[in-house]
């Protein structure tokens, strides 16, 4: 099996572009182990989705485990993670805007992975956990992340909380992400307690992002 470092490598050789290699594999060693700690014990043949997968380090790393990998994004493929990646793993690649519509129901991922993906959703955060809850199993859980505002004094938010933050709609003027992706322990639990039940936050120690599991459906403990 995969290291994540040799995943990283695969994503490496076949990222479309040096963005990877030169700016972000070093920004996902904030998270990326973390999370993998997360999902290492599952059982092989687990049908897992991957909300905006990035360049795909994750998805390689776990499809490599034997897991049953699907991954969402808005963009097409060749923007961030490229055709031959997909080709070599096997992992799926399904082109949708999750804040903006819900996929087919009855999907069933038992495990969804959202990795550094609620700082992009600042106009629908609501609509887009409750349509990734929509595709999971009845048991299925979801793992998270998002940067901790604690981390980030400097930064002074347009808005103080996430149910400020306006629905997008057409011809909106887009605020910068950076100026409404902070949260705080308590706000990133708000949030997810509307679509998940048995939420839990937490920061690791050294790390600027907070990480979260919840289950659904929501009511269900």
């Amino acid at each position: 099996m995969l290291t994540l470092r040799e995943a990283q490598d695969t994503v490496e050789r076949l990222a479309p572009g040096p963005y990877y290699r030169d700016h972000y594999r070093g920004y996902e060693t904030d998270y990326l182990a973390q999370v993998a700690d997360m999902v290492d014990s599952r059982r092989p043949g687990l049908r897992v989705l991957e909300v905006g997968p990035g360049w795909g380090t994750l998805a390689v790393w776990m499809a490599a485990r034997g897991y049953d990998v699907t991954v969402m994004d808005y963009l097409p493929v060749g923007t961030f993670i490229a055709h031959e990646l997909l080709d070599e793993t096997g992992i799926i690649y399904e082109q949708w805007a999750i804040d903006q519509s819900a996929p087919p129901p009855g999907l069933g991922y038992e495990l969804v992975v959202m990795t550094q993906v609620l700082p992009h959703l600042k106009w629908s955060p609501v609509t887009a956990l409750a349509n990734v809850a929509s595709v999971m199993h009845p048991e299925g859980i979801l793992v998270t992340s998002a940067l901790d505002a604690a981390c980030y004094p400097h930064i002074h938010p347009a808005f103080g909380h996430w149910r400020d933050v306006p629905q997008w709609t057409p011809g909106a003027e887009p605020v910068p992400d950076l100026e409404v992706c902070m949260y705080t322990h308590e706000t990133l639990a708000e949030l997810l307690s509307g679509s998940f039940t048995s939420v839990r936050v937490w920061r690791p120690e050294g790390s600027t992002t907070m990480l979260a599991t919840c289950r659904y459906p929501k009511g269900v403990d």
